[in-house]
C-alpha cells in the first residue's frame, strides 16, 4: 500500500474509526506507509495522507476497524500529548471518524474528514478539546456523497468549564459539515447535542455550519444540547447555528434548528446571530427555515437577530429580484429569546417569494430592549421591485414584552409595487413598555402598491403603557385597503396619545415622509371590524379607541417657513363595532374619523 495512488486503491468498506489519545501528525502527499505498531486491514477505512504517518506503537491492531491508542501506556500517571498538527482523514471511500476521549486534545487544522466522488462522510466528536487554527470539526467533500459532523461534547461540561471547540480566526466554523460540488443532491447536516463552543475571534465564523452548493440535498444545522458562545468578534455574519444553501438552482429545503432546555446560545457584539438559514436560489419548492424549539438565546448587539431566515448574498439588482421565489420562514415554539439590543425573530427576501415570522408555544417567550427592536419581524420586498411576496407576522401564543422605542410586539411591512403585509394574532399576550411602540405593527410603504394591509385579531391581549403607543396600527402608502379586523381579545393602552386601533392611509411624502405638497391626498380606504367577544379601552388622555385618518403633514411645503400641521383624512371608511370600545380622557374618543369621502359606523 505504500505511496499507492488513491484510484488504484483497493475499495475498502465504511468502518467507525475511534481514536482515544496519542498523536497523530498531520502530513502532505499521497497516501502513506503505514507506520510499526499499527496494521491495517482491507476493510478498515483509513486513509492517511503524506509521507509518513506516525502512530505510538502500543496502537495495536484494528479491531472491527477500529483503532484504539492509548494515553500514554509508559506512565503510569498517563499524560496525552497534543495533537498539534491536528487529525487528517482524505479519501474517496465512505469514512466515519470517531474522538470520544477527554484526554484528546487536538491543535493545528482541528479534526478533519475531506472526501471525493461517491464518498459519505461522517466525523464525530464525543469529548475532548480542539483549539486551532481552522474549522474545529469539519466534514467536507469535492464530491456527491454526504456530509455529517456531530459534536456530542462532555456530558459534565458546564457553562465556566474549559471549551470543547474554540475559534480564533474569521472564516472557519466550530463544527462544519460542507458539500461544494455543484450537481451533488446529497444531505449536509451538522449537529451539536452537547458541549461548549466559542468562536472567539473573526468574522464569517459559525459555531455549527451545514452548507452546500448543490442543485438538492437537505441540509439540517441543528443544537439539541451545550453552550454556544460568540465573542466581541470583528465584523458580521457570524452566527451560533448556520444552514445554507449558495446556487441559484438550488431546490430543497435548509434548516437551522434549536431544541431541548438546556440548549444555550450567547451572542455579544453586533451582528452576532442566532440561529440563521440562508438561501440564494429562485424556485419557489426552496425554503430557508430557522426554527427554534427550546432552549436560550441572548443577544447584547445591535441587527444581532435570535431567529433569523433571509437571502444569502449581496443585495441583488432589481432584475434578479423578481425571480426570486424562495420563501423564508423563522419561527419559535418553545424557549426564551432575551434580545437586549435587536428584533428577536425576522424573516425577510428581497424578492417575490413569501417571508414568515411566527410564534407559537404557550411556553414561549421574548424580551427586547432598544430602538426597533421587534418581537416578530417579517418584510418582503424593496421599493423599486414591480413585484411582490407576502409578509407575515403570525402569533399564535406565548408572551412578547417590548421594552424599546420604535419597536413592535410583531409587524410584517411590504415594500414593492405587489407585496402583501399581514399581521395576525391568535393567542398569548404582548406588553409594550417603549414609547412610540406598537403591539401589532403592518404597513405598505410603496405608493404604487395595490395589495390589502391587514391586522387580524382573533384572539389574545395587548397592553401598552407609554405615550404614542398603539395597540394595533395598520397603514399603507399605497391604494389598497387599511384593513383592521379583531374577532376576539382585548387591547388596553394606557399612554397618553395611544389609540387603540389605528387604520392609517398615508399620502406620499416628499423628503422626510412628513411633508407634502398643499393638496395632496391619500388614496386608500380603511375598514375596522370589532367583534362581539373583542374588547378594546384606550384610558390615556388623548387617547382614541378607534382611529381611522391619514397622516400628519406640513400646510405649507416650505417646513423652514411654516409649522401649521394638518392632518389628513382617508378615501372612506367603514367601521363596524358589535363588542366594546371606549376612548380616552381629555379629547380622546371612543372612534375618531378623518375622511376626504364618506363612510359608515
Amino acid at each position: 500500500m505504500t505511496n499507492a495512488p488513491l484510484d488504484i486503491q483497493p475499495a475498502l468498506r465504511a468502518r467507525n474509526v475511534l481514536v482515544r489519545g496519542g498523536r497523530l501528525t498531520k502530513f502532505k502527499g499521497q497516501v502513506a506507509s503505514i507506520a510499526p505498531g499499527l496494521s491495517v486491514v482491507a476493510t478498515a477505512a483509513v486513509l492517511f495522507t503524506g509521507s509518513a504517518a506516525q502512530a505510538d506503537d502500543e496502537c495495536g491492531s484494528p479491531t472491527n476497524g477500529v483503532v484504539t491508542c492509548a494515553a500514554d501506556a509508559d506512565d503510569s500517571t498517563p499524560v496525552v500529548d497534543p495533537y498539534d498538527d491536528g487529525i487528517t482523514y482524505t479519501g474517496s471511500n465512505n469514512l466515519t471518524l470517531e474522538l470520544n476521549d477527554p484526554d484528546i486534545t487536538v491543535n493545528g487544522s482541528g479534526v478533519q474528514v475531506n472526501g471525493t466522488g461517491t464518498a459519505n462522510l461522517s466525523v464525530r466528536m464525543g469529548s475532548g478539546k480542539v483549539d486551532g487554527d481552522s474549522h474545529g470539526v469539519s466534514a467536507f467533500t469535492t464530491g456527491t456523497g454526504s456530509v455529517h459532523a456531530q459534536l456530542d461534547g462532555d456530558k459534565d461540561v458546564t457553562k465556566d468549564s474549559d471549551d470543547n471547540i474554540t475559534i480564533n480566526e474569521r472564516d472557519f466554523d466550530g463544527l462544519r459539515a460542507k458539500i461544494v460540488n455543484t450537481a451533488s443532491t446529497n444531505n449536509a447536516t451538522a449537529t451539536m447535542t452537547g458541549g461548549k463552543t466559542t468562536i472567539a475571534a473573526g468574522s464569517n465564523s459559525n459555531g455549527v455550519s451545514a452548507f452546500t452548493h448543490g442543485s438538492a440535498g437537505v441540509v439540517t444545522a441543528g443544537m439539541s444540547g451545550g453552550l454556544i458562545i460568540i465573542e466581541q468578534v470583528v465584523g458580521t455574519d457570524t452566527a451560533a447555528v448556520y444552514a445554507g444553501a449558495h446556487e441559484t438552482f438550488y431546490v430543497g429545503t435548509v434548516t437551522a434548528e434549536m431544541s431541548e432546555a438546556d440548549s444555550e446560545i450567547h451572542t455579544k457584539n453586533n451582528g452576532g446571530l442566532g440561529l440563521r438559514a440562508t438561501t440564494r436560489a429562485t424556485s419557489e419548492f426552496s425554503f430557508a427555515i430557522a426554527h427554534m424549539k427550546g432552549g436560550k438565546i441572548t443577544t447584547e448587539g445591535e441587527n444581532a437577530y435570535a431567529v433569523v431566515a433571509d437571502y444569502g448574498g449581496n443585495r441583488p439588482s432589481a432584475a434578479v429580484r423578481r425571480n426570486i421565489k424562495a420563501n423564508m420562514t423563522a419561527k419559535m415554539t418553545g424557549g426564551t429569546i432575551d434580545s437586549r439590543a435587536s428584533t428577536a425573530i425576522r424573516a425577510t427576501t428581497p424578492g417575490v417569494g413569501n417571508a414568515l415570522a411566527e410564534m407559537d408555544g404557550i411556553n414561549s417567550r421574548i424580551t427586547t430592549n432598544g430602538n426597533g427592536a421587534h418581537g416578530l419581524r417579517a418584510a418582503s420586498g424593496l421599493a423599486d421591485n414591480a413585484s411582490g411576496g407576502t409578509a407575515t407576522a403570525r402569533m399564535k401564543a406565548g408572551t412578547i414584552i417590548i421594552n424599546g422605542v420604535n419597536s413592535s410586539g410583531a409587524s410584517a411591512a411590504a415594500n414593492d409595487e405587489k407585496g402583501e403585509a399581514l399581521v395576525e394574532m391568535r393567542d398569548g399576550k404582548i406588553t409594550v413598555n417603549g414609547e412610540g411602540s406598537y403591539g401589532l405593527y403592518s404597513r405598505i410603504d410603496n405608493p404604487d402598491n395595490e395589495e390589502e394591509v391587514k391586522v387580524k385579531m382573533i384572539g389574545g391581549s395587548i397592553e401598552t403603557n407609554k405615550s404614542a403607543s398603539y395597540g394595533i396600527l395598520a397603514d399603507t402608502s399605497g391604494f389598497g385597503d387599511v384593513i383592521v379586523e379583531m374577532d376576539a381579545g382585548t387591547v388596553t393602552t394606557r399612554g397618553n396619545g395611544s389609540h387603540g386601533i389605528w387604520a392609517e392611509s398615508e399620502a406620499q411624502a416628499q423628503a422626510n415622509r412628513m411633508r407634502t405638497d398643499p393638496g395632496s391626498a391619500t388614496q386608500a380606504k380603511a375598514f375596522v371590524t370589532v367583534g362581539a367577544l373583542a374588547e378594546v379601552t384606550a384610558e390615556g388622555v388623548d387617547s382614541d379607541g378607534i382611529r381611522v385618518s391619514g397622516n400628519e403633514v406640513d400646510a405649507d411645503d416650505n417646513a423652514s417657513t411654516s409649522f401649521d400641521r394638518v392632518t389628513l383624512g382617508v378615501r372612506g371608511f367603514d367601521i363596524d363595532v358589535d363588542g366594546t370600545v371606549k376612548g380616552g380622557s381629555g379629547n380622546g374618543a371612543a372612534i375618531r374619523t378623518m375622511s376626504s369621502d364618506t363612510g359608515t359606523i
